[in-house]
């Protein structure tokens, strides 16, 4: 099997993009279930046989409690007392387990927040391949504003991640133009087919129609995809309408912060897309204005 990683920000658009990558009957990924970046990476150097089992049976454990998924501890431990012990065999064994009997040659993850891990990835697996999802960080904040439980204020912590985000996703085209692949969220919204054959050519292997049929969209653990639940806005008909939302819903405040800190990433992004459709300041700010 091939390894891939995925990261973003939150209300990015990974719910989305897994699911139509699950629906490729090649690739299996799970969502925030493994969380191999922030709960085992480096937790103990040297890797020894005994923290190898530790760590192992906490994420046995973790993923049973939390997610009801089973895999084999056995299984696990078995694998890695063949191979070489480091963090590579230690996600392969893992990861093995979470796809065993699926048939599948491309598995991997899909870490929220966990973009800065993405040269560890291909360190790890220089076989491997990363995607960044990147989308319209006003689109971000107004999503995330109206789903997180961060008291004031702290809401406004999603910008800064984006801006991040942003920074990496130029940097990362440039250092891994073979294993990385930046995508856009309005693009997948406005051509998935499109853009999904783009992904699979990316990956090396052959496009399928199954990916862009949002009846044959299911999450990692084989739950149906169900759009309204997965929105912040399901209690409205605005789910329907992504991208572009900001407009309705931005205060004259957010939509100056989001300018005035996130600018000159979002016009970096424009530079390396090169479409006018995809200028996210494009005529923004006369609409903007007239609130």
């Amino acid at each position: 099997m091939r390894h891939i990683f995925i990261s973003n920000p939150f209300r990015s658009g990974s719910a989305l993009t897994s699911r139509m990558l699950n629906a490729h009957s090649q690739v299996g990924i799970t969502v925030d279930k493994l969380k191999f970046f922030l709960f085992c990476y480096t937790r103990v150097t040297p890797l020894t046989l005994k923290s190898a089992e530790r760590l192992v049976a906490e994420v046995v454990d973790r993923l049973s409690i939390r997610f009801k998924i089973q895999i084999d501890q056995t299984a696990c431990l078995g694998y890695l007392a063949l191979q070489p012990l480091n963090y590579a065999t230690l996600y392969t064994a893992l990861t093995n387990e979470l796809f065993k009997g699926q048939n599948k040659t491309i598995v991997g993850e899909m870490e929220v927040i966990a973009w800065r891990s993405i040269p560890d990835f291909l360190e790890m697996f220089p076989n491997g391949k990363a995607l960044m999802i990147i989308r319209d960080l006003r689109d971000v904040l107004v999503s995330f504003k109206k789903l997180t439980f961060a008291p004031g204020n702290d809401y406004l912590i999603a910008l800064f991640n984006c801006i991040d985000a942003m920074d990496h996703y130029t940097e990362f085209q440039k250092r891994y133009p073979q294993q990385f692949y930046g995508l856009r969220f309005e693009r997948v919204k406005a051509d998935p087919q499109g853009e999904m054959e783009k992904v699979c050519e990316f990956l090396e292997i052959d496009f399928e129609p199954n990916m862009v049929n949002p009846s044959r969209w299911k999450g990692d653990t084989g739950q149906p995809w169900e759009n309204h639940k997965i929105s912040s806005f399901y209690d409205s008909n605005d789910y329907q309408n992504p991208v572009g939302r900001w407009r309705r819903r931005i205060t004259p405040e957010e939509w100056f912060m989001c300018e005035w800190i996130g600018k000159k990433q979002m016009e970096a992004l424009n530079k390396v897309h090169k479409r006018v459709s995809d200028n996210l300041f494009e005529g923004d700010e006369n609409e903007t204005n007239k609130k």
